[in-house]
C-alpha cells in the first residue's frame, strides 16, 4: 500500500492523535486545514472550504485520505445559519475532494470518511447496525447528507469504508472534560440519565483507523462504538467511583437543558445503543472495550 496519507481536518485533536501514531507507523503524512501546521515531520497544505478554494498538490501522490473536516456541532448554539454551517464544513468539503480526484485522475487504495453515530437519532433502547435506517432529527439529516457525499467518492478508490463515530473520550480534549468540569462539587447526568451514549477512547478510534487502513478485507459502512454499551446516568456513576474523593452524583432536569441548548440539547438528552458487531467480527481488538478500564485510563 502506499504509505503516504492525507488527513483533513488535521488541527482536531483526533487529527492529531491519528497523525503521530501513523507517523510511528512509518506513514508519510500531508493534511488539509484551515491554518498552516508548523511541523517539520508533515506537508501541511490550506484550503477554504467557504471560498472552495484548495492547495491542489496536498493529494499527489497520494494513497488513503482520512477525511475527518467538519464543524465542531457542539462549539455554538444551532442558529439557523451554525446548523447551515455544520453542514457545508462537511458535505461542501467532501465534494472538493470528489473534484480534486476527478481532476487529478487519481485513484486511492483507501478512503476513509468520517460521519456519526448520531445519523440513528433518538432510538435510544433499540439496538441499531449498520443495517438500521436513519433518524429524524437534525444530527441524523446531517449524517445522510454527509454520508451522501462520501458515497459519491467511490469511483476513485478501491475500498471505500464510513466511521460512523460515537462519543470520543480523551483525559484533555473533546466532550470528556466537559463531563468532568463540575467536579468536585457533583458530576452530573442529562434528563433522566437512561439514554444510551455510545463511546470510543481516542487511542482506539486511532487504531481503528489504522486497521481499516491496513487491513484489505473492510470496507463499507461501521459503526466504531467500543462493544459495552453504556447508559448515561451508569457512565456518571463508573466516573464518580474513580474520583478521589467519590463525587456526588445528580441529574440535570430536561427542561433545564433545553432552556439552555435549545436544539442542540440532542446531544445529551438523545441516545443510540449502537452495535459494533461487524467491526468485531472483522478481528479488530479494542484496548478499551469495557467503560471501566477506559475511565481508569482517562482519569489516572
Amino acid at each position: 500500500m502506499n504509505k503516504k496519507v492525507l488527513i483533513t481536518g488535521a488541527t482536531g485533536f483526533i487529527a492529531q492523535k491519528m497523525i503521530h501514531l501513523l507517523l510511528e507507523k512509518g506513514y508519510k503524512i500531508n493534511t488539509l486545514s484551515r491554518k498552516r501546521i508548523v511541523d517539520p515531520r508533515i506537508n501541511s497544505f490550506l484550503w477554504d472550504i467557504e471560498k472552495n478554494q484548495v492547495e491542489e498538490t496536498a493529494i499527489e501522490e497520494v494513497g488513503c485520505i482520512i477525511h475527518l473536516a467538519g464543524e465542531n456541532i457542539g462549539a455554538k448554539s444551532w442558529t439557523i445559519e451554525q446548523k447551515e454551517h455544520i453542514i457545508s464544513s462537511r458535505v461542501k468539503s467532501t465534494h472538493m475532494l470528489f473534484e480534486l480526484l476527478a481532476k487529478k485522475k487519481i485513484m486511492l487504495d483507501c478512503y476513509i470518511g468520517a460521519s456519526a453515530t448520531g445519523f440513528y437519532g433518538n432510538v435510544n433502547d433499540h439496538i441499531v447496525d449498520e443495517e438500521s435506517p436513519a433518524g429524524h432529527n437534525f444530527l441524523a439529516e446531517t449524517c445522510v447528507l454527509w454520508e451522501k457525499a462520501h458515497q459519491n467518492l467511490l469511483s476513485f478508490t478501491k475500498r471505500h469504508i464510513i466511521m460512523r463515530i460515537p462519543m470520543v473520550l480523551d483525559a484533555n480534549q473533546g466532550a470528556f472534560p466537559k463531563l468532568i468540569i463540575s467536579y468536585p462539587l457533583s458530576l452530573n447526568y442529562f434528563g433522566k440519565g437512561d439514554q444510551y451514549m455510545p463511546w470510543i477512547h481516542v487511542e482506539d478510534l486511532c487504531k481503528v483507523v489504522l486497521f481499516f487502513m491496513e487491513n484489505t478485507t473492510t470496507k463499507g459502512i461501521y459503526n466504531i462504538n467500543a462493544p459495552e454499551n453504556t447508559r448515561q446516568k451508569e457512565f456518571i456513576k463508573i466516573l464518580a467511583q474513580l474520583k478521589k474523593p467519590i463525587s456526588p452524583v445528580f441529574g440535570i432536569p430536561s427542561i433545564a437543558i433545553k432552556m439552555g441548548l435549545g436544539e442542540s440539547a440532542s446531544l445529551v438528552l438523545d441516545g443510540q445503543c449502537c452495535s459494533s458487531k461487524k467491526l468485531v467480527q472483522t478481528g479488530f481488538q479494542f484496548q478499551y472495550g469495557m467503560l471501566s478500564e477506559c475511565l481508569k485510563n482517562l482519569v489516572k
